[in-house]
């Protein structure tokens, strides 16, 4: 079995939201998790003498519910990078019939539980509307009456088509793959400019980190980006790249900016190690609790002492976090914000 090296990990980019806005998120979010959830269980209490509209209701309610829990558990993952495991890896094995067995660094999750509340509410917001029609509106919605009705029929229906779109832009979304002889972005968009881009190991010369702008919400997004050899090299997608340069925007993997940075950087100068991305087990490499050097379940608390720490500013917790990893030949690479 391959010994994957860990790696030290330094805080080039503060990933997640602040403290007390995780805490206050968590304890809202949380909440309308089990109103929510709860609602539609007290709805489905009648099942069998209840009409099937009011039943669909309970149900869509309910799912909605699951959708916001599962947003809860995301902002645990703040907390405790191990609760992040319920949803999966930040990369799986893929296979390409060129370059052979690789990773492909998935995108977070978040349209999974965003597509079940609004599907749910979709379906909620009908059921309110017909079930007022049906004059059984009060065994969905206390004290609906047709304004109320109404107006969630409008919701719903605005909701349906927001789903509608955000499952579409899902299924166009960018993948990076990372194999023993390079990067491959590929590029599903259509239109006769899109196409997928491999670049080797060998042809990057360094990396550097950038913070992009994207939006009022991602302000300062990290991005990697790998110096070519070939400083004239064209341009293939304008949002990523610039001449001779390949850009790998951090904010759009699962994985953990600083941990991804800190693995390619490992990958460009190590290429001995390359064969690492080859393995099967190579998706357990990218998580964040791998390079700490943490395994065992019962130091969860330690993983919320570190990220106080981090948040805090308190002294000492990147000491804590480099000490538990293996040491590595120190890459640094040029900051240009």
């Amino acid at each position: 079995m391959v010994r994957f090296t860990r790696l030290s990990i330094h805080d080039r980019w503060s990933t997640g939201y602040p403290l007390w806005v995780t805490i206050v998120l968590a304890v809202l979010v949380g909440g309308f998790a089990a109103v929510t959830f709860g609602w539609g269980i007290t709805v489905l209490g009648g099942w069998g003498g209840q009409s099937l509209i009011v039943s669909a209701g309970g149900i869509g309610i309910a799912v909605a519910g699951v959708g916001v829990a599962a947003k809860f558990v995301d902002l645990l993952s703040e907390f405790f990078p191990r609760v992040m495991m319920l949803t999966g890896f930040p990369a799986r094995v893929c296979f390409d019939i060129d370059r052979g067995e690789g990773v492909r660094l998935l995108q977070p999750t978040k349209i999974v539980p965003l597509v079940a509340i609004m599907a749910g509410l979709t379906v909620y917001g009908q059921s309110c509307f017909w079930a007022q029609r049906a004059e059984d509106g009060e065994e969905i919605l206390p004290g609906a009456d047709d304004p109320m009705a109404a107006l969630a029929f409008g919701v719903s229906v605005v909701l349906l088509v927001i789903l509608v779109l955000a499952v579409v832009v899902a299924r166009w979304r960018i993948f990076y793959e990372l194999y023993p002889s390079g990067i491959v972005r590929r590029n599903p968009l259509p239109g006769p400019r899109a196409r997928d881009r491999f670049v080797a190991w060998d042809d990057i010369s360094g990396v550097e980190t950038k913070s992009q702008y994207v939006s009022l919400y991602l302000p300062a997004a990290p991005m990697i980006t790998a110096r070519l050899t070939d400083s004239e090299a064209p341009v293939d997608n304008r949002l990523f790249d610039k001449d001779g340069e390949f850009g790998i925007p951090a904010y759009l993997a699962r994985c953990d900016a600083n941990v991804l940075l800190a693995i390619i950087e490992y990958l460009v100068h190590e290429p001995g190690s390359r064969r690492f991305v080859a393995d099967k087990h190579a998706p357990h490499w990218f998580t964040t609790h791998h390079h700490a050097g943490v395994s065992a379940p019962s130091s969860l608390p330690g993983d919320l002492i570190d990220l106080l720490s981090r948040r805090l500013n308190l002294p000492g917790s990147r000491a804590r976090r480099e000490a538990t990893a293996t040491e590595q030949p120190n890459y640094s690479a040029s900051s240009s914000d």
